[in-house]
């Protein structure tokens, strides 16, 4: 006898109660609609039969490539008290997902609660949408067959134990990808060293290649990109310098994002203090920025209340070992 089944046996009119404990255990422990609609005990005319007939339907209807619309407005029956409303959640979660709607899937899969039986599911589908590859896709208009299958070999061989086999096959791709426009030899860069980072990858060395095919300034751009949600100095680091390399005169929109990571840096700093690798690349920077016409503030000073095993500032230590070659 399964979980399901007992609680049925022992609570059989509080599982039909929202609030109650049952209720809220039957919902949470539900990971197939067929453990209820299956069930001898139950009759057929049973709300909860007849629920579970509902979401089987609009599952089949978003999984077999043959979507029956009625299905969808019965669907719409399930209230968010049933012991079927993650299911309906996830359903509605699938059929954005496989519209290519990001954003609408991402919307009815985080509603689903960490204690329920469906939430593993819906974080691999998750962590597809919100992929580095399929973000990278998703900035490009249209790229041939042949760039796709060498991103697909880079990101199969994004591992510290192949990360030879790795590189040899960002080599082979940016031979190609030097021929593309500069915003998307960017969003390259920007991809490679994000999923470099992602996966425990030499970074040192990604940006080494990626400087060799595409200059120092795409290079660098595509760091700065990659790296500000997880390591704030060393992407202004990567983003001043991108501009010191910078043949053309330098945006206006470029020396706003300038600033306002400066603004951002200031701030991260006044509460993990200055790391010394940082101050001493910002010191030889600030007079060439200046030079170009960039001119910014003093950075943070030192807080002396750091916390020296602040994972964040260990983790931008880390980072800034990028400057010392």
């Amino acid at each position: 006898m399964n979980d399901i089944t007992r609680l049925l046996k022992r609570y059989p009119e509080d599982v039909l109660k929202p609030g109650t404990r049952a209720h809220q255990e039957l919902k949470k422990k539900l990971s197939n609609p067929l453990h209820l609609t299956s069930l001898t005990m139950l009759n057929e005319d049973h709300p909860l039969k007849i629920q579970g007939y509902i979401v089987l339907d609009a599952f089949e209807s978003v999984t077999n490539g043959m979507e029956d619309p009625q299905a969808f407005v019965e669907l719409q029956k399930i209230s968010d008290d049933s012991v079927f409303y993650p299911w309906k959640l996830f359903i509605l979660g699938l059929k954005a997902f496989y519209s290519e709607m990001d954003k609408e899937c991402e919307f009815y899969l985080r509603q689903i609660e960490s204690d329920s039986a469906l939430y593993p599911f819906c974080q691999d589908f998750l962590m597809d949408i919100q992929s580095l590859q399929k973000k990278f896709f998703q900035q490009l208009w249209s790229i041939p067959t042949s760039y796709k299958e060498s991103l697909e070999q880079i990101e199969s061989t994004a591992y510290p134990e192949t990360q030879d086999y790795y590189f040899e096959a960002i080599q082979e791709a940016s031979q190609c990808w030097k021929n593309r426009s500069e915003h998307e030899k960017i969003v390259f860069c920007q991809w490679l060293v994000g999923l470099s980072e992602q996966r425990g990858i030499d970074l040192k060395e990604t940006i080494k290649i990626l400087v060799k095919f595409f200059g120092r300034y795409v290079a660098q751009q595509g760091a700065a990109y990659a790296l500000v949600e997880t390591s704030l100095e060393p992407a202004f680091l990567f983003y001043a310098r991108s501009l010191l390399e910078k043949n053309d005169p330098v945006s206006f929109e470029e020396h706003s994002i300038l600033r306002e990571l400066f603004q951002q840096v200031k701030v991260f700093q006044e509460v993990e203090g200055v790391d010394p690798d940082f101050e001493r690349e910002w010191f030889q920077l600030k007079p060439q920025l200046s030079n170009r016409g960039l001119h910014l503030g003093e950075a943070g000073s030192n807080n002396p209340n750091k916390d020296p095993q602040s994972t964040k500032t260990k983790k931008c230590t880390a980072q800034l070992e990028l400057f010392a070659s």
